[in-house]
């Protein structure tokens, strides 16, 4: 299950990432978009997370939730 009050978008040199705190630990990844995956969609990183957001703050959002919402956004914006 996802921490969803601790959800934050992310990001290094060529990807962006959702990442939570279970538990008030340490941060951990929940998805990411690297620029490869976005360079063959109309979208950037940074988009295709601040449309992930939401899901990933859903009651009962997983990894393998958010995960799959991601597939779907990639196959919906391909080029």
């Amino acid at each position: 299950m996802i921490a969803s009050p601790s959800v934050r978008i992310s990001g290094g040199k060529q990807q962006t990432y959702l990442q939570h705190r279970p538990g008030g630990g340490a941060y951990k990844l929940i998805v990411g978009v690297s620029d490869n995956q976005a360079a063959n969609t109309t979208k950037d990183c940074k988009q295709f997370m601040e449309e992930l957001h939401p899901y990933s703050q859903r009651d009962g959002a997983t990894q393998g939730s958010s995960l799959e919402a991601r597939a779907i956004l990639l196959k919906k914006y391909e080029n």
